[in-house]
């Protein structure tokens, strides 16, 4: 393009500068699995499952959403040449693709996995100020639910649950009446699980992780009609994401869908400080059309409006942390995979060895310690009918 404005040339900017995004992420992973495969003696294939590939690219792809969405809205409202209509395309593909993604996970996993009830039994809050500490964000981080493989086979299609105490947790295993064994039992290899892992880590329902990116979607959309000049469609669109938003925390805190208490008390906090920030905007955006309007009362509506972004940021930081800590301990996993070695002096910080390095402890948080509550069959305990 000869001829373009600035506005057009960060729109191409942001959709180009995504897609590269994108590819180098999409490398970065293949070298991992790679390495992973060469110095942990497995093949490409058992690699890609134990790092859990390529669920990790999606939150990365999922971040580049809003900007894509806008860059693409604008080249397709102010195409200038060919190659506006072709980044356009691009954008478009780029944008439907999580969802699509996310759509076909949620789709696919009730159907292939079993979800695994884990409810931890209440205990006395005594000791000291660092046990109490200890108890209360044990209780925030516990999850409540875990995605297993399952095995489908019934005989007679009737589906029991019974509950089983393991120490301080309280396991409901869904089971064949008939043979009373646990329907959902670990598979040589659990691919599917692993596939899909970072979702269903966070997810005890994945349809909502589909919700709540069609919403960032549909937000990024609705902010890009809104630059548009006119007025009235500005206010539309505020409107809508208002409404948008209130539904997606009404939805969320009705069904609860994460698997910890932590993720359910940040999405709460973080939809009602986004849905507050909109409402000051909409705010002032019908109270700026009002002859003898207070202009001070309307600049402090904006002021409020940004007080509760940097507070959602803010927030969005702290989790960023506790994710952080969960990366790190995952890396600390695959490292003794890959160089069990360098963990033999330090037994007392290592967990216990086994000679295959596909099944020590690369799915241990996730999967053994559910297991070897449910394996064999449990004593005479209450049925409750699923």
């Amino acid at each position: 393009c000869d001829k373009t404005n600035a506005a057009s040339a960060d729109a191409r900017g942001a959709i180009v500068g995504n897609l590269v995004y994108w590819a180098g992420a999409c490398a970065l992973m293949i070298v991992v699995v790679a390495v992973y495969s060469r110095f942990g003696h497995v093949s490409l294939a058992r690699s890609v499952e134990a790092l859990g590939a390529p669920s990790q690219l999606l939150p990365l792809a999922i971040v580049t959403v809003p900007s894509t969405v806008s860059g693409t809205f604008y080249l397709l409202s102010e195409v200038q040449c060919a190659v506006d209509g072709v980044i356009a395309v691009i954008g478009v593909l780029m944008c439907a693709c999580p969802v699509a993604v996310l759509c076909w996970v949620a789709y696919m996993a009730p159907r292939r996995l079993v979800r695994m009830e884990l409810q931890q039994t209440s205990s006395r809050l005594s000791g000291t100020a660092c046990m109490l500490l200890h108890k209360h964000v044990t209780v925030l981080l516990h999850r409540r639910v875990r995605w297993l493989e399952a095995n489908t086979k019934r005989s007679d299609g009737v589906e029991v649950c019974r509950e089983k105490r393991r120490g301080g947790t309280l396991i409901k295993a869904v089971e064949d009446e008939e043979s009373g064994f646990p329907r959902a039992q670990r598979t040589p290899h659990p691919s599917w699980c692993r596939l899909a892992t970072v979702i269903l880590i966070d997810y005890a329902l994945v349809w909502y992780a589909c919700v709540d990116v069609a919403v960032l979607t549909m937000a990024a959309l609705l902010s890009g009609v809104s630059s548009l000049g006119s007025g009235s469609a500005c206010r539309a669109s505020a409107i809508v994401v208002l409404v948008l938003y209130w539904g997606q925390l009404v939805l969320c805190a009705v069904v609860r869908p994460f698997t910890t208490l932590f993720s359910h008390i940040f999405a709460l906090l973080t939809l009602t400080l986004s849905t507050l920030a909109v409402a000051f905007q909409v705010w002032y955006l019908f109270g700026s059309v009002v002859d003898g309007v207070d202009l001070s009362a309307l600049y402090r509506l904006l002021t409020a409006a940004a007080v509760c972004d940097i507070t959602v940021s803010g927030v969005s930081i702290v989790k960023s942390l506790f994710d952080v800590f969960d990366v790190l301990r995952a890396c600390r996993r695959h490292i003794k995979v890959m160089f069990p070695m360098l963990f033999v002096h330090v037994s007392f910080l290592s967990e216990p060895m086994n000679p295959n390095p596909l099944e020590r402890t690369i799915w241990k948080d996730d999967i053994d310690s559910v297991i070897s509550a449910i394996e064999g069959t449990p004593p005479a305990l209450p049925n409750c009918s699923v």
